[in-house]
């Protein structure tokens, strides 16, 4: 099956969750994280999409793919040893900041359309 770019139609990939404010840990690394889940029932290729959250942008690299279903979680290049035990990790550089009181991130397509966007709150 070949991987599809489905360019700007919303909602295929979600940002499922957002974890703001990894201290105290809960037993997860204390670095900061999204998930991103497929929510088509295609294979997506995401290579080259964006998280932003309008004042840093990270880049998802090369080769990067979802199945249907799939959970991703999207960390920085520290984090990624330490998420990879629990599950498919993706680190982007730079990884955007989380303040933990509260934004809004943009999860765009590789042409900068915006797939999903999330705000939170504490």
């Amino acid at each position: 099956m070949v991987a599809e770019s489905l360019a700007g139609q919303a909602f295929q990939v979600v940002i499922s969750e957002v974890f703001p404010d990894p201290s105290p840990s809960v037993g997860l690394p204390e670095e900061e994280f999204i998930e991103l889940t497929n929510v088509s029932g295609v294979e997506l290729d995401i290579s080259g999409w964006t998280v932003s959250n309008g004042r840093t942008t990270g880049k998802i690299p090369d080769s990067s793919v979802l199945l249907p279903g799939d959970i991703v979680i999207i960390c920085s290049i520290n984090g990624k040893a330490g998420f990879s035990r629990l599950g498919r990790t993706i680190a982007i550089s730079p990884f955007p900041a989380l303040t933990n009181a509260g934004d809004t991130l943009i999860l765009s397509d590789q042409n900068n359309k915006p797939v999903h966007t999330v705000g939170y709150n504490e």
